[in-house]
């Protein structure tokens, strides 16, 4: 299903705190025949400054195009920010009956095609204004971890993001200012005063969707990923530099997909990867390079004799081949039924990009009957991103979960892992001893 913002949604002016960025009028400097430059007193002034702009509306701003001055101009270039932006929708069901909680917090999700930084909404629907002593709806964002496992304290990213509370209607909705800051690592930024939290469910203009009294948050972020420099698209450019470095890459991840699917009728290779059932042709060069495991176990001294097959057992073929693929294209298929082998597989061979994918994968399927195993899965493996996620599932279900003889058996088998479960924001455990009670408390 696809959403769309509403443009029609109403703002709440006590948001655009956002420092506004200045747009000045530029004259011409071609004057008409005859015609006196304009006195000095007659410029045009900065207007008064509407919201923070958004980084498209920046970038549309700045034109490619040369302005219209004396004299001829031999080349232009433009300077801009560079952004990472990706969005997220949450879906709150019933949300009235999650107002007596003091915080609301989302699953833990992926933010930024390229960074995969892990962020977090919050809600705090009573939080209570000191200065009016009213009750408002606020809400923050949080980066729970950076991308690629560096958490060091001094690290921080600079982040824009607008959250947009969506209405049944286009006469409905809450649309918040663009808010920029500074993340690190746990780090929290929002609104305290979005909304009268009595708003949010009686309000003038409704909020809540269909008869379950869903209220869903649309939230955007732009990540700034430097300054940008853009210069004319001749051959020499970086522009076209760069473009023609991408279609090489891509043309070599093809090639080198082809080959992988040509060796199998081939002899062209030196080294023969097997399975229980299966045999496949491949390259030690190419192991080598892309996988540290491989290119260890190549790595025979000169006095032995070479490596010549490498046997690879407890894997589905499919899933080797899959791996093996991954490795000359770095296209990824995560075989149906099989993604947590490819996790597993992938783990084993230290392939960072594709055990991303599978953890993403795992994520979208975690259930309730499932979030034991794929903790386990997650804690076998180092797939901390998936861990994070599952854990929370295991929380937020947890009344339900500790009444289950699977929790119970899970505990007796990994009381190391299963302590981890029940960690509240205060730092408060779960007490294991609960889950050797008999029916009525006792032991």
């Amino acid at each position: 299903m696809e959403y769309r913002l509403n443009p029609f949604i109403r703002r709440n002016p006590e948001l655009d705190d956002a420092a506004p960025q200045p747009r000045w009028f530029v004259r011409p400097l071609r004057q008409e025949s005859g015609s006196q430059p304009a006195p000095q007193e007659e410029r045009e002034s900065p207007p008064q400054q509407p919201r923070e702009s958004t980084p498209e509306e920046e970038n549309e701003s700045t034109s490619e195009e040369p302005t219209e001055v004396a004299g001829i101009v031999e080349s232009c270039a433009t300077t801009k920010i560079d952004y990472e932006e990706f969005t997220f929708l949450w879906n709150l069901t019933d949300y009235a009956a999650m107002t007596t909680l003091p915080i609301i917090k989302s699953p833990v999700f992926p933010g930024g095609p390229e960074s995969n930084h892990s962020w977090q909404l919050r809600i705090y629907p009573n939080n209570l204004d000191r200065e009016t002593d009213q009750y408002y709806f606020a809400l923050h964002l949080t980066l729970v971890a950076f991308g690629d496992g560096d958490d060091s304290p001094t690290r921080k990213i600079r982040a824009r993001f607008q959250f947009n509370l969506l209405g049944p209607d286009v006469e409905s909705g809450v649309e918040c200012a663009i808010k920029g800051a500074d993340f690190k690592k746990n780090s929290t930024f929002g609104f305290n005063r979005i909304i009268l939290s009595s708003d949010v469910l009686d309000g003038p203009r409704p909020l809540l969707h269909g008869e379950s009294g869903s209220l869903q948050i649309h939230l955007r972020v732009w990540i700034e990923k430097g300054v940008k420099n853009e210069g004319p698209q001749s051959k020499h450019s970086d522009g076209a530099r760069a473009a023609r470095k991408d279609e090489r890459k891509d043309l070599l991840a093809f090639e080198m997909g082809s080959l992988f699917k040509a060796i199998l009728a081939t002899d062209v290779t030196d080294i023969e990867i097997r399975t229980e059932k299966a045999t496949f042709k491949a390259h030690k060069a190419i192991l080598a390079a892309r996988s540290k495991v491989f290119a260890a176990m190549l790595d025979v001294p000169k006095d032995k004799e070479p490596l010549e097959e490498i046997f690879i057992d407890g894997f589905d073929n499919a899933v080797v081949e899959n791996m093996l693929e991954y490795i000359y294209s770095s296209d990824i298929k995560l075989p149906e039924g099989k993604t947590d082998e490819m996790l597993q597989i992938a783990e084993k061979y230290e392939l960072d990009e594709l055990k991303k994918a599978c953890e993403t994968e795992l994520t979208e399927k975690i259930t309730v009957d499932n979030a034991l195993d794929t903790l386990f899965l997650a804690d076998k493996n180092n797939a901390n991103f998936l861990k994070s996620h599952v854990i929370d599932v295991i929380n937020w279900n947890k009344e339900t979960l500790t009444q289950s003889h699977s929790l119970k058996d899970f505990l007796n088998a990994h009381p190391t892992l299963a302590m981890e479960l029940f960690v509240a924001d205060t730092g408060e455990k779960l007490n294991p001893a609960i889950f050797h009670a008999g029916p009525t408390g006792k032991k």
